[in-house]
């Protein structure tokens, strides 16, 4: 399984990087009007959180995935066995990073305390301080793939202008 995984990894790159040449090659007045277009098509689609939460659900299952985020309860047993998960040891990795996209802290507070009063072993959390410096660390790699793509944009942008940006990424 790693080395199909490893060999889909290589083919994503290869096609990458070929979409990234052609489309570097294209002049400037194609770009433009390619991106108009996304925008006049974003501008046409409304979506809110719900529908956005069903529209993602719906993609992740067409590529086999499990979704449904709106019956997501994170409840402290499922917590940590989802930390448990990210957390694991292998190889040169020394474990994993959590990050608190949905304001979690206080469910995952209580699933710590659930692991250290069941008799877990070990220390369930980095100090914040080394947490956030790892995750800046961390932020950099993937700031650098984005090849100077201005991905900041994203997460103050409305529905419209979030689709806009993705597609002018592809």
């Amino acid at each position: 399984m790693a080395a199909e995984t490893e060999q889909a990894k290589i083919a994503l790159e290869k096609r990458l990087a070929k979409q990234q040449t052609i489309a570097a090659a294209q002049p400037k007045s194609t770009l433009a009007k390619f991106i108009a277009e996304a925008n006049t098509a974003a501008s046409a689609v409304q979506l809110d959180e719900a529908d956005t939460r069903k529209l993602i659900d719906q993609q992740l299952r067409q590529a086999g995935w499990e979704a449904d985020s709106q019956s997501i309860k994170f409840k402290a047993h499922n917590l940590m066995q989802a930390i448990a998960r990210v957390n694991r040891v292998h190889g040169d990795k020394p474990g994993g990073l959590v990050v608190d996209y949905q304001g979690i802290a206080a469910d995952l507070k209580e699933a710590l305390s659930f692991y250290s009063d069941a008799g877990g072993k070990g220390d369930p959390a980095l100090a914040q301080e080394q947490a956030a410096s790892l995750m800046l660390e961390k932020l950099e790699v993937v700031s650098a793939m984005y090849h100077g793509f201005a991905y900041e944009n994203y997460f103050e942008a409305d529905t419209t202008r979030k689709l806009s940006l993705i597609l002018a990424a592809e």
